[in-house]
């Protein structure tokens, strides 16, 4: 396979498309790009997800109970932004920090999960 999509580590959308560049004498190429087919890179965010992270910080929202560096996802994302993370959670320094795994129970605990608190003054 000479072609791979990858996915956005951060929303799960398709991202980048792969195309291998060396071939063989033969035609074919050097490279299997299938083994990038539908993976995930988390250093490369799609254009939507560079965006939000630069308005503020994306909250991935996860299984309850769940751990480790890709935790199995509800579907839900959020972008709240910096100063507002800084007043909720205490114990992160969200100068650097612009994408964090937040539990359900966790996410309902502090209202994200109310239709009423997801919209800002501006409609963003």
């Amino acid at each position: 396979m000479n072609v791979a999509l990858t996915k956005c580590f951060y929303c799960g959308k398709d991202n980048d498309i792969l195309l291998a560049i060396r071939y063989n004498r033969k035609g074919e190429p050097s490279t299997d790009m299938s083994k990038f087919h539908g993976k995930a890179d988390p250093r490369r965010p799609c254009n939507e997800c560079k965006e939000a992270m630069r308005k503020g910080v994306m909250l991935c929202e996860v299984r309850d109970g769940e751990k480790g560096d890709n935790p199995y996802r509800t579907g839900k994302l959020w972008v709240v932004s910096a100063e507002a993370c800084k007043r909720i959670f205490k114990d992160i320094d969200f100068d650097g920090v612009r994408f964090i795994f937040i539990e359900e129970r966790y996410a309902k605990r502090v209202g994200l999960h109310d239709p009423e608190n997801n919209v800002s003054e501006t409609g963003e």
